[in-house]
């Protein structure tokens, strides 16, 4: 009991706890610093060398992860990443358009993690109106684990700060029946989805040696937004005590499976299935009981050891030296989604697996002997719409346009959907795509109804390329440049925006492709032409 009034206590507030530090020097021989240079190892590598900008689940996680370096090292560059990646995109779920499918309205957790370190209405305007949407639904679908994290953060915490019960009344009964189903007590794990229960007969529900199949994966998304749950709502909520002996029979099957060498595997029922360590699933256990030694919720001296033997393996097996982190599991599902095992994956690594490890780095700082907490200086600033560069302006030319090319055009994905008004940050709406890029300039010439002043174009590329391009417009019977990318790289980007210096008018404009700034590829893609006209 003693133990469950100092959590309560510790979590009044969820962004600058003290740490619990009552164990000798000795016995925590890591400091700080050393795990604050593994943070920045990681962080700097994979922000330098990949492309991250997309709004999804994967994305999600990376920023989670940037967001609890910035709650550990007090570094105004990682909350900085993370604000602006949010005012980018409005700090709208999903594009503004509401769904029900949960892996497209992740983002709603960063903006409450963003939120509870500056308060400010606008942040959480779109995640309560998307929230609202879910909700009335009735239950989520979360007919596999993975989706229990999606939103568990998210309706915790907005029923905390809103004073509004109902979203984590209908998350709560959803967690209860995927619960009945999907949770063996006896073990304290998850089966990934109905297929993979043992004892149903189906061939997933068993390794290929005989024993439980209960993907790493799988339970470190349970397991971090148990954790993530338990930080972030109201520790009156009725669903907290359930969360919390879940969280802690989850920690002890947890303790039960690790691998010798401090890891988890891809399977926690059969270590030799899909053999060797994987990041996805150890960063998020890391995460979750650094949580609970924190906060006091875990015997110190049966799980710190635990936790400090992943971080060595981790730190000296798993990171290299340029800071590329490897064993993480593709996008996927279940063990056999890691097939070959660490000897295929060594130097594999992602946006969630960097997110996860993050999050679990930053979290083992927090337990450090020598870590001071450091004072949080971000400030809640109005929302500025110029920095919203992921953000569509819907304010752009709809008159009649025909859009024309010789090129070599995929089936149902012809010049016609360049410049059609129909597009989506997902790929199910059609796009322009052309082949041939690799041996010659791929050109659209795109005919206007009328003649008309444009003073900006954006472009939202397929797979969010970097196209070298031009747009040119006729005038008085000659072409004038009016874009030009060609010597100008940069990162890949959901969505560039050209605006002009002065106002351009025209009636024909001619489109070209000539490569593609990080990397090759053949296919010329865009999902959509954006014109701007003077009014």
């Amino acid at each position: 009991m003693k133990r469950l009034i100092l959590f309560f206590l510790l979590l009044g507030s969820t962004s600058q706890v003290a740490v619990i530090n009552n164990k000798p020097v000795e016995e925590q021989p890591v400091s700080f610093g050393e795990v604050s240079e593994y943070i920045d190892l990681v962080h700097d590598y994979f922000y330098n060398s990949y492309f991250c900008d997309r709004w999804n689940w994967c994305e999600t996680t990376y920023h989670l992860g940037v967001l609890e370096a910035y709650k550990a090292t007090g570094h105004l560059n990682f909350y900085n990443e993370s604000y602006n990646f949010a005012e980018g995109y409005s700090w709208r779920v999903n594009e503004g358009v509401l769904d029900t499918y949960l892996d497209q309205v992740t983002s709603s957790m960063v903006y409450c993690v963003l939120h509870d370190l500056a308060p400010a209405d606008y942040k959480l305007e779109h995640s309560i109106e998307e929230a609202e949407y879910i909700c009335a639904q009735g239950m989520f679908d979360s007919s596999w684990i993975d989706e229990l994290y999606m939103v568990g953060l998210t309706m915790s915490y907005l029923s905390k700060v809103t004073g509004n019960p109902w979203y984590s009344e209908v998350d709560f009964a959803t967690y209860k029946y995927y619960r009945n189903m999907f949770f063996d007590a006896d073990d304290g794990l998850w089966y990934r989805d109905a297929k993979y229960i043992s004892g149903s007969g189906h061939p997933d529900s068993v390794s290929p040696n005989g024993k439980k199949v209960y993907w790493g994966r799988g339970n470190t998304w349970v397991y971090v937004s148990l954790a993530q749950r338990m930080e972030y709502m109201d520790k009156n909520d009725p669903a907290y005590e359930t969360y919390l002996n879940d969280y802690l029979m989850m920690s002890n099957g947890l303790r039960k499976t690790v691998r010798p060498d401090g890891v988890w595997g891809a399977n926690l029922g059969d270590i030799r299935h899909s053999e060797g360590k994987e990041m996805t699933g150890t960063g998020g256990f890391l995460y979750g009981l650094c949580l609970g030694l924190e906060y006091g919720l875990l015997e110190w001296d049966v799980y710190y050891p635990l936790v400090e033997k992943a971080y060595k393996a981790i730190t000296s097996e798993c990171i290299y030296p340029s800071g590329l982190l490897g064993d993480c599991q593709p996008v996927g599902e279940g063990p056999d989604g890691y097939a070959g095992g660490e000897e295929t994956y060594k130097a594999n690594t992602n946006s969630f697996g960097v997110g996860l490890v993050l999050m679990g780095l930053s979290r083992f700082m927090r337990i450090t002997s020598d870590y001071r907490t450091p004072i949080l200086a971000q400030k809640a600033e109005p929302f500025n719409p110029e920095n919203a560069r992921y953000t569509v302006d819907t304010n752009f030319y709809k008159g009649l346009m025909v859009a024309t090319t010789s090129a070599n055009c995929e089936a149902n994905n012809g010049p016609e959907n360049l410049v059609n008004g129909v597009y989506s940050r997902i790929n199910e709406y059609g796009r322009f795509s052309a082949s041939g890029l690799r041996n010659q300039n791929i050109v659209v010439n795109i005919q206007i109804n009328e003649s008309i002043h444009i003073n900006k174009f954006a472009i939202m590329p397929y797979q969010f390329r970097a196209y070298k391009l031009t747009i040119e417009a006729l005038v008085n019977g000659q072409y004038v440049t009016l874009v030009d990318t060609r010597n100008n790289p940069t990162r890949d980007s959901y969505l560039f925006t050209y605006p002009l210096t002065s106002s351009v008018q025209t009636n024909q404009l001619r489109f070209t492709g000539y490569g593609y700034h990080n990397g090759s590829t053949d296919m010329f893609s865009i999902k959509e032409l954006f014109i701007y006209e003077e009014k």
